[in-house]
């Protein structure tokens, strides 16, 4: 099981014991949940990390969101989108050359979830889902 995280530098670090099953449990359960449920969890989560190997994956992630090629000169619109489908930022509003292009979106003010690029060149439109995990 690898459990993915941002991080300054790209890790791989083994887990075992108490440490795997924490992480583990971080991953996996949300808030409000009863005392059965959380020991339920608790005891199949012991059991996992006893079996099988559990790293903690950090890594420097790559912050091109978008990489297009305009065969000719284009009117270009770049916007991130919420799971709510509010808009978040405008990346590109302009018309940009022909060529290859690669457009950055810093999230740091953003919270983990998922995300929605949505890509207009003229009256064409594409989107990608993009999910954000802190």
């Amino acid at each position: 099981v690898y459990l993915i995280s941002h991080s300054p530098e790209n890790k791989i670090k083994k887990l075992t014991g108490v440490s795997a099953m924490t992480r583990m449990m971080a991953f996996s359960i949300q808030n409000n949940f009863d005392k059965q449920f959380i020991q339920t969890r608790l005891n199949f989560f012991t059991d996992l990390c006893s079996k099988i190997p559990v790293y903690d994956l950090g890594f420097v992630p790559d912050s091109s969101v978008v990489k297009f090629i305009l065969d000719n000169e284009a009117t270009v619109s770049l916007k991130i989108y919420n799971a709510l489908g509010l808009q978040v930022q405008t990346l590109i509003n302009s018309k940009l050359e022909s060529g290859i292009h690669s457009v950055n979106w810093n999230t740091n003010n953003q919270s983990t979830g998922i995300y929605f690029v949505q890509l207009k060149v003229n009256n064409e439109l594409s989107s990608q889902k993009i999910i954000i995990q802190k």
